[in-house]
């Protein structure tokens, strides 16, 4: 967040802006759970590439678009293809990890963000926990503290790590501004401009 804009947050999905581009799949079994896995990785963890292949038909055999931020099924990570890499690996290096990625097609990689702890607003995310634990079952709307937030450009979320990677609104502003991020979709779940500082939800 910057200082006197309000604070938004965007999360990686599968937008109407992501179709008809070429996507990323697991090329088998164990490298669809590595990429589902990113999520629970700890920074410095050792990692071994997930073998991918870029997909360039629809369901109808119907050519697609290149991508340069190609999205697997999942949204489970950020990919970017060389040119992608290049433009805006530095940027987002300084809030994760950028994970090479196994594609005979092209050269990718993976960027992956730290899964952080007292972002979540309690009082006004919308929740389901597990009754024993108080554990984070599902995330039907995510509200956010904007004390905690700047500084902040990219997460997950420490109560669910296998929930959606969230983007800052600065960061994503930053991206679009020094990359071609066509594949990719950016949807935003909170904006504390909106009056009462209102959420969009996950969902919505």
């Amino acid at each position: 967040m910057r200082r006197g804009r309000p604070a938004r947050v965007f999360m990686l999905a599968h937008t109407p802006q992501t179709e008809g581009f070429e996507w990323v799949a697991g090329v088998g079994v164990e490298d669809v759970w590595a990429l589902a896995d990113l999520a629970d990785r700890r920074p410095g963890d050792p990692w071994a590439p997930a073998r991918v292949e870029l997909r360039h038909l629809d369901g109808r055999g119907r050519p697609l678009e290149r991508a340069a931020m190609p999205m697997d099924p999942y949204a489970a990570a950020l990919f970017l293809r060389e040119e992608a890499i290049e433009a805006a690996g530095p940027l987002l290096a300084a809030h994760g990890e950028l994970l090479e990625i196994a594609c005979p097609q092209a050269r990718l990689a993976a960027f992956n963000p730290p899964a952080l702890a007292g972002l979540l607003d309690p009082g006004r995310s919308r929740t389901e926990r597990f009754s024993k634990t108080g554990s984070l079952v599902s995330l039907a709307v995510a509200a956010f503290d904007i004390a905690e937030l700047p500084g902040v450009g990219a997460f997950r979320i420490a109560e669910r790590p296998r929930g959606p990677l969230y983007l800052a609104g600065w960061l994503v502003e930053q991206l679009r501004a020094a990359a071609n991020t066509t594949g990719s979709g950016f949807k935003l779940v909170f904006d504390s401009g909106r009056p009462g500082g209102a959420d969009l939800g996950l969902w919505g």
